[in-house]
C-alpha cells in the first residue's frame, strides 16, 4: 500500500493548534505583553523539565508505574473533595438555570420557571436528565449540592481514567504518553476547577465523545456479546451526546469526509467502518424522538415568541466589537423584536451588514481571533463561576496570585499539549489502511469541525474549546512521534530543571498578580434566574425585614446587592461583632457600599419602610443551598433562599 506523502487535514490541524498556542500566550481579547513573555519563558522551562525527567520514567518498573498512577489518582480525588468542601462556588448563568429547573422537576413540579428554556430549548434535555439523577439521590436524603458533587466526581474521574487507559492502549503502551496525559489532567487545574465545581453539559459531553471514539477505534477487536454491548453503548452515547450538545453532529460530516478520502486513495475498508457509522446515524436519528419524549415528560412546549433564530448566533459571531463572543447588546436588541420570524429577518440583515463591513481581510481576522478565543485556556476557574461563596482567609489574602497561578498552569499545559499534537500531525504520513489510522483521521476532522463551527459560523467562547480535549489527547496518543535526534540531559539537570520551572512558574504568577491587579471576590451569591428571562421576584410585605449573614475571611472594599428595579428599601451591612453599620446606597436595582470592611461576620439588612408590598430579587430553590447562611424574612429562616450579592476586595 502506498504511503501518503503527508495528511493535508492533519496539517490543517497543526496550523489551527499553532494559532491556539499563540492565543494562550497573547490573549486575543485583552493582549498583555508582559504576560505573554512570562508564559513563553515558563513554557520553555517546563518543556526542558519534562525532557529531563523522561529517562527516569523509562527506568520505572511496571509495578512502579501502576502504583504511581494509582497514587496520583488517589491524591487527585482527595484534592477534589477538599476543593468542593472548602472552595464552594456560586454557580451562575446557564448552569444555575438548568440545575434550578432540575431541582424543581425532581420534586414533582415540572413547571417552567422562566422564559429561559423557551429561548434555549436545547437545555430542556440536560435539565430533565439532571432531574433524573436528583430524583434518584433524593431517595437517600441527599441535598442537591451533594448530589451534584457526587455526579461531577463520578463523571470527571471516569473520563480521566478512561482517557488514560485509552491513551495508553492506542499509543502501544507508551509511558511518555501515559504520564503526559496524567500530568495534564491531574496536575493542572483541569480536574479541580470548572469541570469539578460547576456541573453542566460540557463535562458529560467530553466523556461521551471519548466513548464514541474508543468504540470506533477498537471495533474490529469486538466479537460476540462484546460487539453487541459496544454497539448499544455507541448508539446510547450518540443519543445522549446529541441531546446534551447538538454540535456533536459534526461527527457525521467528519466520517463522510474521511470515507471520501479513503475512497479517493482506494484504501476504503467498508467492513471496518460501516457498522459503527450506521450505529452513529441510528443514534442521531433516535435522539429526535428521545427529545420529544423528554418534552412530553416535562410538560414542555416550545414558544417561538421567545426562541432565538439560528441566524442570531451567526450574526453574533460576526460582531467585531465583541470579537464574535456572546454579546449582551445583540441579545438585548433582539428580544425587543416580537416574533421569531421578524427576529430572523432582522438578524439576517445584521449578518449581511457585518460581512460587508468586515470585508475579506476583516473576516479572515475575525475568524482567526475567534479560533484563538476558542482555543484559549486562560482562567478555567471563571467559567460559569461567580466567585467563591466565602473565600477562606488564605485564598482571600492571596487571591490575585492564586488565580494567576491557576491560569498560567492551565495555559502552559494547553500549549504543551497543542505543541506535541501539532508536531506529530505535521509529520504524519498515514497509509489509511487500518482502523487505527481511519479513526485517528476521523478524530482530526471532527476536531477541525468543532473549530470551524465556532470560528467560521457560530459565536465563540474559551469554554467551548474544552470540547476538543478528548479528541486532541486521542490524536496525541494515536499519532507516532516524528523521528529526530534528541540530546539527553545530564543527571544533574534531571533534578534541577523541574525546580527551576516551578520557581519560574510561581515567580511569574506573583509578578503578574502585582502588575495586573484585579478586583477579587471575597464572598458572593450570584445565582439567579435573571429578570431578562422573566424571573419572578419575591413580594415582601410592608414593614418586613430581610437579613442574611455573610462571612468575610479577608477585608473588602465594595459590596453590591441586587434588590429589584423600582423597589426602595433601607439597606445596610452590619458588623455583627462591633455593631457598626454601613449604609448601602441605592443605584437603580443595586445597593452599593464602597469603603473599608475588615474581616469578620456581617449581616446584610433590608427593611421595607413603604406602606405597601415591594418586589425583591430573592432566589429560592427546593433543595439546593445557595449560600453558607439562610435568608431570614421577618425572623423566618429559609436555608434554600438567598439575596444576590457580590463582595470584593
Amino acid at each position: 500500500m502506498q504511503t501518503l506523502k503527508h495528511s493535508l487535514l492533519a496539517r490543517f490541524l497543526s496550523i489551527a493548534l499553532a494559532i491556539g498556542i499563540i492565543s494562550n500566550m497573547i490573549n486575543p481579547m485583552i493582549p498583555q505583553p508582559l504576560e505573554a513573555v512570562f508564559i513563553l519563558v515558563v513554557t520553555v522551562l517546563v518543556w526542558f523539565a519534562i525532557k529531563a525527567v523522561l529517562p527516569l520514567i523509562d527506568r520505572l518498573t511496571k509495578h512502579q508505574v501502576k502504583w504511581i498512577i494509582i497514587g496520583a489518582l488517589g491524591l487527585m480525588l482527595v484534592g477534589q473533595i477538599l476543593v468542593l468542601h472548602y472552595l464552594p462556588v456560586t454557580v451562575y448563568h446557564d448552569p444555575y438555570r438548568v440545575l434550578s429547573q432540575a431541582d424543581q422537576i425532581s420534586h414533582g413540579n415540572p413547571v417552567w420557571q422562566s422564559t429561559y428554556f423557551w429561548r434555549y430549548p436545547n437545555n430542556v434535555t440536560i435539565a430533565y436528565l439532571l432531574s433524573v439523577w436528583l430524583k434518584f439521590t433524593n431517595l437517600f436524603g441527599l441535598t442537591t449540592n451533594m448530589s451534584l458533587h457526587i455526579l461531577s466526581i463520578l463523571t470527571l474521574d471516569t473520563f480521566i481514567m478512561l482517557m488514560l487507559k485509552t491513551m495508553y492502549q492506542i499509543s502501544h503502551k507508551n509511558r511518555h504518553i501515559l504520564f503526559g496525559g496524567l500530568a495534564f489532567m491531574v496536575f493542572t487545574p483541569f480536574a479541580y476547577t470548572y469541570f469539578l465545581q460547576v456541573f453542566y453539559s460540557d463535562l458529560p459531553s467530553l466523556l461521551l465523545l471519548l466513548i464514541i471514539f474508543s468504540i470506533i477505534y477498537f471495533w474490529p477487536e469486538y466479537t460476540g456479546w462484546r460487539q453487541w454491548a459496544a454497539g448499544i453503548t455507541l448508539v446510547l452515547a450518540v443519543i445522549l451526546g446529541q441531546l446534551l450538545k447538538p454540535n456533536i453532529i459534526v461527527l457525521i460530516p467528519a466520517i463522510l469526509m474521511v470515507c471520501a478520502v479513503l475512497f479517493y486513495k482506494k484504501t476504503l475498508s467498508l467492513v471496518k467502518i460501516l457498522i459503527p457509522t450506521v450505529l452513529i446515524v441510528v443514534g442521531f436519528g433516535l435522539s429526535v424522538p428521545a427529545k420529544q419524549a423528554i418534552f412530553s415528560e416535562t410538560n414542555y412546549t416550545k414558544d417561538e415568541a421567545f426562541e432565538l433564530p439560528t441566524v442570531s448566533w451567526i450574526a453574533m459571531g460576526l460582531n467585531k466589537d465583541s470579537r464574535g463572543t456572546y454579546s449582551g447588546d445583540d441579545i438585548g436588541t433582539e428580544i425587543q423584536i416580537p416574533t421569531k420570524s421578524e427576529r430572523a429577518t432582522f438578524e439576517t440583515k445584521v449578518a449581511k451588514e457585518r460581512i460587508q463591513e468586515l470585508g475579506p481581510f476583516g473576516l479572515l481576522e475575525q475568524w482567526t481571533i475567534k479560533l484563538g478565543i476558542f482555543l484559549n485556556g486562560a482562567n478555567p476557574h471563571t467559567f460559569y463561576n461567580g466567585g467563591l461563596q466565602a473565600a477562606p482567609a488564605w485564598k482571600a489574602k492571596h487571591s490575585e496570585f492564586l488565580n494567576y497561578l491557576v491560569s498560567i498552569i492551565y495555559q502552559v499545559g494547553t500549549i504543551l499539549l497543542f505543541a506535541n499534537v501539532m508536531v506529530r500531525a505535521w509529520a504524519w504520513r498515514p497509509k489509511l489502511n487500518s482502523q487505527a489510522e481511519m479513526t485517528t483521521l476521523i478524530a482530526i476532522v471532527t476536531t477541525l469541525g468543532y473549530m470551524a463551527f465556532h470560528s467560521l459560523v457560530w459565536e465563540t467562547e474559551p469554554r467551548y474549546g474544552q470540547i476538543i480535549l478528548p479528541l486532541v489527547m486521542f490524536v496525541l496518543a494515536a499519532l507516532p512521534a516524528p523521528h529526530f535526534a534528541e540530546k539527553s540531559f545530564g543527571k544533574r539537570w534531571r533534578y534541577v530543571m523541574p525546580a527551576i520551572a516551578a520557581i519560574a512558574l510561581f515567580a511569574s504568577a506573583a509578578f503578574l498578580s502585582d502588575y495586573y491587579p484585579k478586583k477579587q471576590i471575597v464572598a458572593a451569591q450570584r445565582s439567579q434566574l435573571s429578570t431578562q428571562y422573566g424571573a419572578r421576584a419575591a413580594s415582601l410585605p410592608k414593614r418586613s425585614v430581610v437579613t442574611q449573614k455573610v462571612t468575610l475571611h479577608g477585608p473588602a472594599k465594595r459590596v453590591s446587592v441586587q434588590i429589584h428595579e423600582g423597589s426602595t428599601f433601607e439597606g445596610e451591612i452590619i458588623n455583627l461583632k462591633t455593631k457598626q453599620r454601613y449604609v448601602l446606597k441605592q443605584t437603580a436595582a443595586n445597593y452599593i457600599y464602597e469603603g473599608h470592611l475588615p474581616a469578620g461576620d456581617y449581616q446584610l439588612s433590608f427593611i421595607n419602610h413603604q406602606n405597601k408590598d415591594q418586589l425583591a430579587d430573592v432566589v429560592s430553590t427546593k433543595n439546593y443551598k445557595l449560600a453558607p447562611y439562610p435568608l431570614v424574612i421577618n425572623d423566618k429562616a429559609n436555608p434554600h433562599a438567598s439575596l444576590v450579592y457580590k463582595i470584593q476586595k
